[in-house]
């Protein structure tokens, strides 16, 4: 099957895959050089950026102002696992 994959190639001529790709095993592969520069490096710009935004999540009132989502989600978790312990046969013997 073929999967086109956007990429950038740096002036040294490294290639480097803006997303993950998987394979089964070794696999070739041709590389389209365009004649412009990339648009933006969003995966860059995101490790760039969590720094800068992990000080503003972090703070306390952060914590505060999400934690009923925090409840709401650990409520659906643990309705979920009684459900699977309750449905799973083997855990009842």
């Amino acid at each position: 099957m073929i999967r086109i994959a956007e990429a950038v190639i740096d002036e040294h001529g490294t290639v480097r895959l803006l997303e993950p790709v998987e394979v089964a095993g070794v696999r070739r592969a041709l590389v389209t050089i365009l004649d412009e520069e990339p648009t933006s490096l969003t995966h860059e710009t995101a490790i760039v950026s969590e720094r800068s935004l992990a000080e503003g999540w972090n703070r306390p009132e952060e914590h505060t102002a999400w934690s009923h989502l925090q409840r709401d989600r650990r409520k659906l978790e643990n309705s979920t696992e009684k459900r699977l312990v309750e449905s799973s046969p083997r855990l009842h013997e």
